[in-house]
């Protein structure tokens, strides 16, 4: 049941039912519900819970378990507590791939890049370990939260050749989401027109917001104008687009959207935003 409520989004349920089981059914909790609640503790950011329940995973031995290892890592790293995460990741006496990767993320998502890199570095040079597709997206992520093109380029370019992994459409959207943050919007553009495949709806979303927010208007309604042809039901996409041209005094054109989406009986949903903002 918890990994239910879980997956389905409901991370206080699954942690209330965590409780409940220790305390009402005395229940202990085996490797599995631990790793369920440490993952609600990261999408809940909520440290102070997840280190009772690091307290608890000691005392009770499974901190041997790889697993739940991993599930420190990233609980730690997700909530920000960096040097925690350092902490269980390097006191771990075995790693997989999922060890390292997680702890790569973390660095990614805190801003630093730089020690994501070395990390990565460091990992490449494990005979045991091989890096796979879902821990050069967390290198990808990194370079392109920190700013590092050049470095993101490099493993981009090197990834098929020095590891045999293909990249993938969330590849390619790290890429894209690296540019936009940086301001090179030609180059993202040329980018996109270069992938093997039709970019889609999350590519042009990583265009959109940085173009907005830095205010360049034609990368900005041309990404608006795709993600309207992607998603012509999203009411929130045609609101976009109108404000864009609203900003640039075409009024005509926001005429053209609100009489197209009062055609097609779309409204605006209530209490979202009309500019997407980019973390």
């Amino acid at each position: 049941m918890m990994r239910g409520h879980a997956q389905n989004g409901d991370a206080k349920k699954s942690m209330q039912l965590f409780v409940e089981m220790r305390i009402s059914g005395g229940l202990e909790p085996d490797s599995f519900s631990v790793v369920t609640a440490l993952r609600c503790c990261a999408s809940l950011v909520s440290l102070g819970q997840g280190m009772e329940i690091h307290g608890y995973v000691y005392r009770s031995g499974l901190e041997r378990i790889l697993i739940v290892g991993n599930g420190l890592v990233d609980m730690y790293g997700k909530c920000g507590a960096l040097e925690l995460a350092e902490r269980v990741f390097y006191q771990m006496q075995k790693k997989d791939v999922s060890s390292w990767t997680a702890l790569i993320i973390c660095y990614g998502l805190n801003g630093q890049g730089a020690k994501a890199i070395s990390l990565f570095e460091k990992m490449k040079k494990t005979r045991a370990v091989s890096p796979n597709s879902v821990t050069l997206i967390a290198v990808l992520s990194a370079c392109s939260h920190s700013c590092l093109i050049e470095e993101g380029f490099g493993y981009f370019r090197d990834m098929s050749v020095d590891f045999g992994i293909e990249p993938t459409m969330i590849h390619y959207l790290c890429m894209v989401d690296m540019l936009g943050r940086a301001g090179f919007f030609q180059e993202a553009l040329k980018f996109i027109s270069e992938m093997p495949f039709q970019a889609n709806a999350q590519i042009w979303e990583a265009l959109l917001g940085p173009a907005t927010i830095q205010g360049d208007r034609k990368v900005a309604e041309m990404a608006a104008k795709r993600l309207v042809e992607l998603e012509p039901e999203n009411p929130d996409l045609h609101v976009q687009l109108a404000n864009i041209y609203a900003k640039a005094g075409q009024w005509e054109d926001v005429a053209k959207i609100r009489g197209r989406m009062n055609a097609m009986r779309l409204q605006k949903i209530t209490g979202k935003s009309l500019v997407k903002v980019v973390k």
